[in-house]
């Protein structure tokens, strides 16, 4: 008898582990396929309180399907909703002050109170009191729903129409509709917070920025270091600087220091157009409210760049205390002028 004739116990075991194995791989795939309009799959992290369309009421701690008209209200913990076409919604219970999330299942879902990250591969929809907001192709927003209705884009682009008033929000801003109709003209920065777990899942590189630019900035106010030369001094760090002149007259139209230090170093690593059209868009985001970390990642500016950046201007900059050699700062070692010795001042 050959190999190829004879009987194989593990056959079967290995088939049935291969098949284990491709049902593990398509069967979120197959689920999101099964699922109809106003429907989702929810994962239950805590608990939560489902109320039928037929008026049952169910308490919730692991999976369960969602259909048109079901409510959703999470009691604790957080619960993940998968719906049709690669929507994903997350909903939390009550903290701080934020309600616990209410949501209606519908063909456009009502979140009722509380708070509901959705992130989606090609557009997804929601109605908050009354608002209808439209996350357009992929991308994450939040959407926050109390006395009034907030929405914050993370990623791409949300359209929000209130009674017939309609603003589009682009990424790292936020709208926020105080009542049906009542839309403001512009959006403002984003708002955000390191304790924040969806901020920190999509901002943790602004956050980052913000925490190096404290120690830094901190600093560089402690020893007395002059803006205007330490800005200059960056220009040979910049891909395409402005000359000495032009960089002065700009500095002069600016009455903060640290903007004179971290807009001039945006400003001038930043994406697109020219220094001069950067530099209004800094420092049009920056007096919005934005902080330094949204606004270097509203430009394309990573931490690195701008660190490396703000380093190159300390180092031609004179500051008041006495230097004892590099220190460390951001992953290396940095000449005794510059960053390493603000950070020891701050």
């Amino acid at each position: 008898m050959t190999w190829l004739s004879r009987p194989s116990r593990a056959l079967p075991l290995a088939a049935v582990l291969l098949v284990g194995v491709v049902l593990a791989a398509i069967l979120p795939t197959l689920r999101a396929r099964g699922l109809g309009a106003g429907e989702a799959i929810v994962s239950v992290h805590g608990r939560a309180r489902v109320t039928r369309a037929g008026g049952a009421v169910e308490s919730v701690v692991a999976r369960t399907r969602l259909h048109p008209g079901d409510g959703l209200k999470v009691e604790a913990g957080s619960a993940d909703l998968e719906l049709a076409h690669g929507v994903h919604y997350q909903a939390l219970a009550a903290r701080g002050d934020d309600r616990a999330t209410q949501l209606q299942m519908a063909v456009i879902p009502t979140l009722q109170a509380g708070r509901l990250l959705v992130t989606a591969s090609d557009g997804a929809r929601v109605v908050s009191g009354g608002t209808a907001v439209a996350l357009a192709g992929a991308g994450a927003m939040h959407v926050r729903r109390s006395l009034a209705t907030e929405v914050g884009v993370y990623a791409g682009q949300a359209q929000v129409d209130s009674a017939g008033v309609g603003a589009t929000v682009p990424a790292l801003r936020s709208i926020e509709v105080a009542a049906l109709g009542q839309v403001p003209r512009q959006p403002r920065p984003l708002r955000y917070s390191p304790s924040d777990g969806w901020d920190r899942q999509f901002l943790s590189e602004a956050i980052g920025i913000d925490r190096e630019l404290r120690s830094i900035l901190a600093g560089f106010r402690a020893s007395g270091g002059d803006p205007d030369r330490a800005a200059q001094g960056m220009r040979g760090a910049l891909p395409d600087p402005p000359s000495a002149a032009t960089l002065r007259g700009y500095l002069a139209a600016r009455q903060d220091d640290d903007g004179k230090l971290v807009g001039t170093a945006i400003a001038g690593l930043g994406q697109g157009g020219t220094f001069a059209s950067r530099w209004q868009q800094v420092f049009s985001f920056r007096d919005d409210g934005a902080l330094w970390g949204l606004v270097a990642l509203d430009r394309g500016v990573s931490s690195d760049r701008l660190t490396g950046a703000i380093g190159r201007g300390l180092d031609v900059t004179q500051f008041a205390f006495a230097n004892t050699g590099p220190l460390q700062l951001a992953g290396g070692p940095l000449g005794a002028g510059g960053l390493g010795a603000v950070a020891a001042a701050g």
